[in-house]
């Protein structure tokens, strides 16, 4: 729509800024294709998932905001969540203080990429 900033895009993804941001900077990076959530992700999707941590990494990167303030991950999908695979890359600090437990870890709606990556090897490895 053209009601959205768009930061930076490419054949596979795009990302741009959320239209109700929940930290300083909130980019969104989504893939080209449709995918639904992070729940129906496999192997063979790792690849795209560190492409669209590092496309969200550089447009926080342009902001001047590096690691560690950046948080990225996934709400999982039973939360109501849009049904098109999203990856929230989040300059903090969060805006307001609160939202901070929303993308974290210890809410269960919430996956980090890091995670997601890490699960997806290591069903893959034990297949």
């Amino acid at each position: 729509p053209s009601h959205l900033r768009v930061s930076l895009q490419d054949e596979r993804v795009v990302a741009f800024y959320d239209l109700r941001p929940k930290a300083h900077r909130h980019v969104l990076v989504i893939p080209k294709v449709h995918m639904h959530g992070v729940e129906s992700l496999s192997a063979s999707h790792v690849d795209l998932l560190k492409h669209m941590g590092a496309v969200g990494q550089e447009v926080l990167r342009n902001q001047h905001i590096t690691h560690p303030f950046v948080r990225q991950g996934f709400h999982r999908s039973f939360l109501g969540s849009v049904s098109h695979l999203h990856l929230h890359s989040l300059g903090l600090p969060f805006t307001p203080f609160w939202q901070r437990f929303r993308f974290s870890p210890l809410f269960l709606g919430f996956v980090s990429l890091e995670a997601v990556i890490q699960k997806l090897i290591s069903e893959q490895s034990r297949r």
